[in-house]
């Protein structure tokens, strides 16, 4: 997303009356450096028909419109920033000058009209909110010391403190009376039972990159995805995630099932539970 904020820059420099061409120069460097150091990504891109951008491109422009997604990004914005943020930058939005607010609204606005095609998450933009943030604190005296932070500054930064530590407090000794999938609290344990179960198991398949990894990091012994479950990854193109045998086993999600184009491939013949999250599913190549 880093990408949205080129537009802001070449504006700035308009506006600024800037060296234009020291930019360019300085830019074209940069260009140069990236294109070295992303080369294995667009290299392995190129060489797997650009399986990554294909992803984002189908991800983000989905046919189905669901309402909720553009109500749950603009909140989720409201929420992520803080509200007395959201607040004072938009009282104080004309002070801003021009190159500001354009930044801080360019990558909302961006992800907030992709919402309308699919699911936008709430970090995305994130590049907009120093923007914001620098927005939101005009409302300090422009008589005010270097250093002096508006009251409401500060009360959200302690705000903002006290959530951190309830939610490091709630990882650790789950208080919240709610399920923990739905705060997502429990992505640092949610694979502890899994990972024990595949300890010294080869023949047992992930569901998801994120499984396999998670696992793989733990144990310090690689766990392999199922090719073609889930989207495409490198464990896709790795020999290790086909296997061998006929029969093997898969940790899926409770009541998971394969969808169709994994259907085509294999079948369960059964499943047990492993704890209240993961069943291990005995599966056969068709």
């Amino acid at each position: 997303t880093m990408i949205l904020i080129l537009p802001v820059v070449l504006y700035w420099l308009f506006v600024e009356k800037k060296n234009i061409a020291s930019f360019f120069k300085i830019l074209a460097v940069g260009v140069v450096g990236t294109l070295i150091t992303s080369f294995p990504v667009w290299f392995w891109n190129l060489t797997n028909d650009l399986t990554s951008v294909g992803y984002q491109l189908n991800h983000g422009f989905s046919d189905e419109f669901k309402l909720k997604n553009p109500i749950e990004y603009a909140l989720g914005q409201v929420a992520f920033l803080f509200p007395t943020t959201v607040y004072f930058a938009f009282k104080f939005r004309k002070l801003a000058p021009s190159w500001l607010t354009l930044a801080a609204v360019w990558p909302l606005a961006f992800f907030g009209f992709a919402s309308f095609f699919a699911n936008s998450e709430v970090n995305w933009p994130i590049v907009s909110h120093p923007a914001v943030m620098a927005m939101a604190l005009l409302s300090a005296p422009s008589n005010n010391r270097l250093g002096q932070m508006p009251k409401w500054s500060v009360w959200t930064a302690g705000a903002f403190a006290v959530l951190v530590a309830l939610v490091v407090l709630e990882v650790f000794f789950n208080w919240i009376p709610s399920d923990r999938q739905e705060i997502r609290t429990d992505v640092f344990r949610k694979f502890d039972n899994v990972a024990v179960y595949v300890k010294g198991k080869d023949n047992v398949y992930a569901r998801s990159y994120q499984m396999a990894s998670a696992v793989s990091f733990r144990n310090k012994e690689m766990f392999y995805k199922l090719r073609g479950m889930n989207r495409v990854d490198v464990f896709d193109f790795w020999p290790q995630s086909n296997p061998v045998k006929n029969e093997f086993d898969v940790i899926l999600r409770k009541n998971e099932k394969f969808k169709k184009h994994v259907r085509k491939i294999y079948e369960v013949l059964s499943r047990e539970g492993l704890d209240d999250q993961f069943d291990v599913a005995r599966v056969r190549r068709r």
